[in-house]
């Protein structure tokens, strides 16, 4: 084999050359770190390269990373702590699965005595201004057990728990043992037990899958059971530099989640010139009118880098949203959101 004295790679900017190592950039918060077969002494680099040199300095980083895992916290490769990722997905479902029995046990109060008030008091009760709230709560008292309304509007009242007060591993090993298969799987992944997600034929890429998902803002608001439907219709793809992902005018039937790397979108304009309109970076999604509207693109997006994606089909997309009114709402609401801020 060919010793690798130096190496070069137009598509990525060179940040810098150590006396064995060749350093690039890749995207705006990522390295790529070339180990090369350069053999150096002191400070001079000599001039004769030794085969394989390189593979075996990686082989040796490689193993050393994974002897030190158990007390090294452990990253996901972009950056982002997963032992942390799990424990925020973690609080969110059980936040999310404490505000359904909430929502629950006020409706069935609610019921038996102003069922058309139901959405208003719901609302009403999470309301940032006092007075409102006592409105809603004086209601409660009007139209059941006034101890019952009380408790119910002490709970709905209390402010998410948050998950950097640490991980008490009480409460996590009783969570591990709890009836919802996602808040027990979850738990045990966060005291670092491992566990697959709840469900047939769930593999270790489709839980990853779950947590790149949760970190764009158009799916981060999903309860587990949808975004593990949306994970299962997403596969990763690939795109060089200077690759179209998506052209102006083809019918759209995928949504691009970008991982890593940056994307340029451009417009033709009538006399054919091409119009730069904006950037996209990691954690922002392109594609999704085309999809959700089902017309063709209005604009071209190609890889102004190497970008890593998810793609997800639409008709996968569109079959969720149809059966899954909460995840529509909530997806609509991201996408209000970015819509608002455009």
């Amino acid at each position: 084999m060919t010793p690798v004295y130096e190496t070069s790679i137009r598509s990525l900017p060179l940040v810098g050359r150590g006396k064995v190592r060749d350093i690039y950039a890749v995207g705006q918060d990522k390295l790529l770190i070339v180990t090369t077969d350069r053999l150096s002494a002191y400070d001079v680099i000599l001039p004769t390269p030794v085969p394989e040199k390189g593979r075996v300095l990686t082989e040796l980083a490689n193993f050393w990373f994974a002897r030190l895992a158990s007390i090294v916290p452990a990253s996901d490769g972009d950056g982002h702590d997963a032992s942390d990722e799990t424990l925020d997905f973690l609080m969110s479902v059980l936040a999310s699965r404490e505000r359904r029995a909430e929502d629950l046990a006020l409706r069935s109060m609610l019921l038996r005595g102003a069922p058309e008030a139901d959405g208003v008091i719901r609302r009403c009760l999470r309301s940032t201004d006092a007075d409102v709230r006592a409105q809603a709560i004086e209601t409660l008292d009007s139209v059941g057990d006034r101890r019952l309304g009380r408790s119910i509007a002490r709970l709905v009242e209390l402010e998410p728990r948050s998950a950097s007060g640490g991980r008490d591993g009480n409460v996590l090993d009783a969570l591990r043992h709890d009836d919802d298969p996602w808040i027990s799987t979850l738990a045990a992944r966060t005291a670092g037990d491992g566990g697959s997600m709840p469900g047939p034929d769930t593999s270790l890429g489709e839980i990853e899958r779950m947590l790149e998902l949760r970190r764009v803002p158009l799916f981060e608001r999903l309860d587990p059971e949808d975004l593990q439907r949306v994970a299962a219709v997403a596969q990763e793809r690939s795109f060089a530099a200077g690759e179209r992902i998506v052209t102006e005018g083809e019918v759209g039937h995928e949504l691009f989640v970008i991982l890593e790397g940056l994307v340029r979108v451009e417009r033709q304009e009538p006399d054919g010139t091409i119009r730069q309109i904006r950037t996209y970076e990691q954690g922002d999604h392109v594609g999704e009118l085309a999809v959700l509207l089902e017309r063709p693109r209005v604009a071209t997006v190609v890889a102004e880098t190497d970008v890593r994606t998810l793609v997800i089909n639409g008709e996968g997309l569109t079959s969720i949203l149809r059966e899954r009114p909460e995840a529509t709402m909530a997806m609509l609401q991201t996408l209000a959101e970015r819509i608002s801020q455009q």
